[in-house]
Formats: C-alpha cells, structure tokens, sequence
C-alpha cells in the first residue's frame, strides 16, 4: 500500500492483502483490518476491522492485539457486521475462512 517503484493503489493494496489474509497471513489480516477501519481502498467497517483484527491477533500479530484494543476502547459498543453486502474475495472453502470475513 505504499506504492514503492509502482503508482500507490488502496485498491490493489485490497486486493493483495486479501489474497494473503485468505491464506492465514496474519499480518495482511491485520492491514486489511486497518483498511477496514480507515475506509481505505475499501467501505468503512468498524465491525470487519473488528473482526480482521481479531483474526490476525488469534494468528499471532502482536500489532493487531494493540490495534484491536484501541478499537474496542474507542468503540466499546462496536460488533462485527453480518451483513452480506460486498464482493471481496475470500474463499468460503478456504481453512482460514471466517465468518464475516471478508464474505459480506
């Protein structure tokens, strides 16, 4: 998402990292989470920021354990959404696959 040597894209940003969280990668979760959060290359969603956060912290990001409690702090009645509304690209099928995560 820096966009280092290539022009800087939140959407392709989106798109690799989702690939990576859809294969346990604890630390695209956790960017995807921020993403989330911050609206960035993607709709605002406190409640998948909650839930890929939480994801990437149950896989060992200790960034994501911080992350997922200021957010908490700062949003103590947020839940995770269960809506389906989005076409991103996890793998229902996949072993890392996770409600509301990312199959809205």
């Amino acid at each position: 998402d820096q966009g280092q040597g290539v022009d800087q894209s939140d959407e392709q940003a989106f798109h690799w990292y989702n690939k990576s969280a859809n294969h346990g990668c604890a630390e695209a979760q956790y960017s995807l989470g921020v993403m989330y959060h911050n609206g960035q290359g993607v709709d605002e969603s406190i409640g998948e920021a909650l839930i890929l956060l939480t994801l990437s912290a149950e896989n060992g990001c200790d960034e994501a354990v911080g992350a997922l409690q200021e957010l908490r702090d700062a949003a103590p009645d947020a839940a995770p959404d269960d809506e389906s509304d989005d076409d991103s690209e996890v793998d229902e099928n996949s072993s890392n696959y996770h409600p509301g995560f990312g199959n809205r």
